[in-house]
């Protein structure tokens, strides 16, 4: 079945980090128990399918904020409206990087591999030519330039796109969003080392000692780096939305 932007296609992948990234993201929080690191959430057996658990959320936002997933799409059918343009953007739909494009077809008509050039990558388009395109592009009018004819739905490509090799951010960045989800529920119990102390304690003075928590519990800042961390690691994997590269006059 033909889909129509890159989120119609399940990525094949359901995380990218495991409950061991998480941990190793962890290492020091339990300062008093650094060898089991998250042991409040319980047992090393408890904690981990806490995690386990977690991983689908945390999976789920990262590719919100990343506007994509870094799973690999392998030969999928894609079907476009035509831009009466020479070139095609496929980044437009998130079919970035781009792997290779297998086949072309314009108007139910099989263009031949030597008649366009694809930029793989994340460029990820196709220039349509009057003639056989060699590396590097030629130049060209774009007047005597083929065209990607108007239509709605009349361009079907056979394409591939996605990672091969899984970032390693981006590992690292669903391990912190998934710790932050921890460490906001750290902070709703009532998690001081001192059982007497209230969880999200504003100030507590003694003498010339003073201790400030956030309102929002005792690891809440915490939280909050983690989370930017993560959130910012994915931003930097965004593209803008609308861009559809257009012919020069000479290419």
């Amino acid at each position: 079945m033909a889909v129509y932007r890159a989120s119609d296609d399940p990525p094949g992948i359901a995380s990218y980090c495991t409950v061991s990234d998480v941990l190793l993201q962890a290492t020091g929080i339990d300062k008093d128990d650094a060898s089991n690191v998250l042991s409040r959430l319980g047992s090393t057996a408890v904690r981990d399918n806490y995690i386990e658990g977690l991983l689908a959320l945390s999976f789920s936002q990262i590719n919100q904020w990343a506007r994509k997933d870094f799973g690999t799409h392998s030969d999928v059918t894609v079907t476009l409206d035509g831009n009466n343009l020479d070139s095609l953007s496929l980044a437009e739909w998130g079919f970035y990087p781009l792997i290779d494009v297998t086949s072309l077809t314009i108007d139910d008509d099989v263009i031949d591999a030597d008649d366009y050039k694809v930029y793989a990558g994340e460029e990820a388009r196709i220039e349509y030519s009057d003639q056989s395109v060699y590396n590097p592009p030629i130049i060209k009018r774009k007047a005597s330039s083929k065209l990607f004819t108007d239509g709605i739905q009349n361009i079907s490509i056979v394409l591939s796109w996605g990672y091969a090799i899984l970032p390693q951010d981006i590992v690292v960045a669903q391990a912190c969003e998934t710790l932050a989800m921890i460490l906001e529920r750290y902070s709703a119990m009532d998690d001081p080392l001192d059982p007497g102390i209230p969880a999200g304690l504003q100030a507590i003075s003694e003498s010339s000692f003073r201790a400030v928590f956030d309102k929002r519990g005792q690891f809440a800042r915490q939280a909050d780096t983690f989370r930017s961390q993560a959130r910012n690691t994915c931003y930097r994997y965004q593209r803008a939305i609308g861009h559809v590269v257009a012919p020069p006059i000479l290419r």
